[in-house]
């Protein structure tokens, strides 16, 4: 999928993020609800959280945890700085 056919996905999810981060108690999702959110699959999930790109989880259990909705926008604010730099860099 193409960066450009991926913005109003991750638009969207960046304004349910941040409607999630303005509520006075901060939203957390599991690993179900994030990859649901961001459209991808459970697997990249995991695999983000492993490799520290979503930080910080609560870890419930060893395969049950909850991703704070600032994490994931953060992950996505990563994402679209990355984005930005490449275009620019291939301009």
């Amino acid at each position: 999928m193409t960066t450009e056919a991926m913005m109003p996905i991750l638009r969207d999810a960046v304004v349910a993020l941040r409607r999630a981060a303005a509520r006075r108690v901060e939203q957390h999702y599991s690993v179900q609800q994030a990859a649901s959110l961001l459209t991808v699959s459970e697997r990249t999930i995991w695999r983000r959280v492993q490799d520290r790109s979503i930080t910080p989880v609560i870890h419930l259990s060893p395969r049950d945890i909850r991703i704070p909705a600032s994490a994931l926008q953060a992950y996505l604010d990563s994402l679209a700085v990355r984005s930005y730099e490449s275009e620019t860099q291939a301009s």
